[in-house]
């Protein structure tokens, strides 16, 4: 795998770092509309949601989940949990 990331071209422009912090429902007005984010977590707790409230839906967001969608269009935000978590 290193050999191949050695030519792979990241598209990512931006990183934000959100550590055991409650992220009230939002939507991320910076975000661009025509293109999808990735979110992912770690640390160690459990027990953790995303919920996006605009679509009805709710998701583990344990350790190691990555859930991709647009920022800005989808309202959402994850609830505080017990334990250290990114």
């Amino acid at each position: 795998m290193s050999e191949i990331l050695q030519y792979w071209a990241p598209v990512f422009n931006s990183l934000s770092v959100i550590s055991n912090w409650e992220t009230p429902n939002h939507r991320d007005h910076l975000s661009i509309p025509e293109c999808f984010d990735i979110l992912t977590t770690m640390g160690n707790y459990s027990n953790a949601w995303m919920s996006m409230p605009s679509l009805q839906l709710e998701f583990r967001y344990n350790p190691g989940c990555m859930i991709v969608f647009s920022r800005k269009i989808v309202r959402h935000g994850v609830h505080a949990v017990e334990g250290d978590w990114i």
